[in-house]
């Protein structure tokens, strides 16, 4: 039997490893941007989302799936086991077809050869991906611990090797590779957990059928995030388009990941919860809302602060040259509230109930709109058409899922767990726009002295509102200090 996990602790683990996602673009992203260069970054990006389509497709949605059904057996220990085993051979089954494919497109295709060919490590890595084992556990201290360390490792490298534009395949390399090194070592890993065994033909087909259920919002996210990508690539005479989008993407990526922390965090919990026999709905809507509050903490003030600071962010993290990803930014930031909540309410009220079909056709609605959208606004706008196009597609999403899971979380309830820190983001952001105003000429000196103020004036005004989740944190630190 899996000892049951903190989630306190768990959310820590995996905020710490989103923290270092978050702060490696702030040093790896002026030296990529200088070096590499706009077009250069274009391929990447552009490469990038075609060779996603095939890992996708490969892994269909064993990420979710995978968790779930760990989370689900983890009480025993030849359970477990088989349930591992099931899900391994089904994803080979479908995965290696998929590099197979891939290796074909190869053949075939005329522009970017070689980098596809490098991109190949990446539908490898994918392969030997076992996140969801861990996931499922709830041992987010083993994933929070290897991949940091290979975060830092593939860092340090790029610093060393990476010295102009002609590094961009070593570049994608050293990205790519060190995901693949990570993946290995996770497997070697599991053997503490699981062992393979034998498993019957009929399960692994049961298996590939419950996979399909997942891989519907597994594919609608990537339509969102690479097909604005590949339809750039075509649309525009040059790569310069993708690099901008390519570049402010990035760094909304990251926030995205910083901010769902939680969801990963909490689903196996939920998950496990609703699928007991003397389940408390109570305790299960308790850690329900806890978790959006958590999410509203953090993703307004982070969004609001972005819009505000994105001019001087740019200019110092990307120089001269990418000043069309301001705006990019500033639309991203709208993105970022809603895919925070879309993943939060889908992922616990619609996934961990088995209401996954249900959640796929919202999913193909929104999914249909984007590509709709992008169809129109990228002729008209280029790259701000493409995150404009993602922006309404969210919106649509999240008011769907909001209207679907009126049985369990009513809006009002919603709303009672983050209007305070709408009303607080707000307040910060006027605070750290009047900053900018200032006669500052050092533009690293202001946004530091912008990002202090913005932390300062947050964290005062929920002071000052008696937030609870505040009060727990400056609680629990008095706490400890007083153990010492």
């Amino acid at each position: 039997m899996v000892q049951k996990k903190s989630l306190k602790k768990n959310y820590l683990y995996n905020l710490i490893y989103q923290f270092v996602l978050l702060f490696t673009p702030v040093i790896v992203t002026p030296y990529i941007s200088r070096t590499i260069g706009v077009e250069g970054i274009g391929i990447y990006s552009y490469t990038l989302a075609i060779a996603v389509y095939f890992a996708d497709i490969g892994a269909l949605g064993v990420g979710t799936h995978g968790q779930l059904e760990v989370s689900k057996s983890r009480n025993g220990a030849g359970e477990i086991c088989y349930t591992f085993s099931k899900i391994v051979f089904a994803k080979c089954f479908t995965m290696i077809p998929a590099i197979l494919m891939y290796l074909l497109f190869i053949m075939v295709s005329c522009d970017f050869k070689k980098m596809y060919f490098v991109l190949l490590t990446f539908l490898i890595a994918q392969l030997f991906d076992i996140t969801w084992l861990f996931q499922g556990l709830e041992e987010f201290g083993t994933i929070s611990l290897l991949n940091t360390i290979i975060k830092i490792g593939s860092v340090a490298c790029i610093f060393v090797f990476v010295k102009d534009s002609t590094d961009l395949y070593l570049y994608v390399l050293l990205i790519q590779g060190s995901t693949l090194i990570k993946n290995i070592l996770l497997c070697i890993k599991a053997r503490k957990y699981v062992a393979l065994c034998p498993v019957a033909i009929k399960d692994i087909r049961e298996t590939v059928k419950k996979n399909l259920i997942y891989f519907i919002p597994s594919i609608a996210s990537i339509v969102f995030a690479s097909f604005d990508k590949l339809m750039l690539g075509i649309m525009s005479t040059t790569m310069n388009e993708n690099g901008y989008y390519e570049q402010a993407s990035k760094i909304y990526n990251l926030l995205i990941a910083l901010i769902t922390s939680t969801t990963v965090v909490i689903l196996p919990r939920v998950a496990n919860y609703w699928n007991s026999d003397s389940k408390d709905e109570s305790e299960v809507k308790g850690i329900i809302y806890k978790a959006i509050s958590y999410t509203g903490l953090i993703a307004f003030p982070v969004a609001f602060g972005l819009i505000t600071v994105s001019r001087n962010f740019v200019n110092i993290f990307m120089g001269d040259g990418y000043e069309k990803c301001v705006p990019l930014l500033q639309v991203f930031s709208c993105i970022l509230i809603f895919t925070s909540f879309n993943s939060i309410l889908s992922n616990s009220c619609m996934v961990a109930r088995g209401q996954q079909r249900k959640l796929n056709i919202l999913i193909v609605i929104s999914t249909l709109i984007n590509i709709c959208l992008n169809c129109v606004l990228i002729t008209m706008f280029k790259s701000m058409g493409a995150v404009v196009a993602s922006a309404l597609s969210e919106a649509i999403l999240l008011t769907m899922i909001v209207y679907s899971i009126k049985d369990v979380v009513k809006v009002k309830t919603i709303i009672n767990c983050i209007y305070l820190y709408i009303v607080s983001a707000l307040i910060m952001a006027i605070a750290v726009r009047f900053v900018d105003i200032l006669p500052i000429n050092v533009t690293l000196f202001k946004l530091i002295i912008q990002i202090l103020i913005g932390i300062i004036c947050y964290g005062i005004v929920l002071y000052a509102f008696r937030d609870k989740l505040l009060n727990e944190f400056l609680k629990l630190v008095a706490r400890k200090l007083n153990d010492k």
